[in-house]
């Protein structure tokens, strides 16, 4: 459950890539306005 209305991202993992923490893939990666989690 999300109590507060939102979430902390720690790690992401893009398709064919590895698990990274958020801050080194914003570093590395630039995603569109339109870019939509799922």
């Amino acid at each position: 459950a999300c109590t507060d209305g939102y979430i902390i991202i720690l790690e992401m993992q893009l398709p064919g890539k590895r698990r990274m923490d958020v801050k080194a893939l914003l570093n590395g990666y630039e995603f569109s306005p339109e870019a939509k989690l799922r």
